[in-house]
């Protein structure tokens, strides 16, 4: 009777174990779901770090390159040399927009 008693409460000692192991605060579900989580901060991290570098590769180039200075400045803010002559088009839908109210 004794030996069964003990059996019975090592197996319900063991059965709280294994539920705590698997379930409980920092069992093995909640592992896993921390690895996902870390997995994907890792994966922000590192975008995070491509830009950085992006940023600062751009940044070094503005404070020393005058010709990246200028190619940023013609693409970016449309400026032009005296010498040019800016010629604006209208895009094809304003173009068709304005064939269709001079039809009617």
């Amino acid at each position: 009777m004794k030996k069964r008693f003990l059996l019975g409460l090592s197996l319900l000692a063991n059965i709280g174990f294994f539920w705590i192991f698997i379930w409980g605060e920092r069992g093995f579900i909640e592992a896993k779901g921390l690895e996902q989580e870390l997995a994907v901060v890792g994966g922000w991290n590192d975008n995070l770090r491509k830009n950085n570098l992006a940023l600062s590769r751009e940044i070094a180039l503005l404070q020393s390159d005058g010709k990246y200075i200028e190619q940023v400045a013609r693409k970016r803010l449309g400026y032009i040399r005296n010498s040019e002559i800016w010629y604006i088009f209208p895009d094809r839908r304003t173009l068709s927009e304005g064939m269709h109210e001079a039809k009617n």
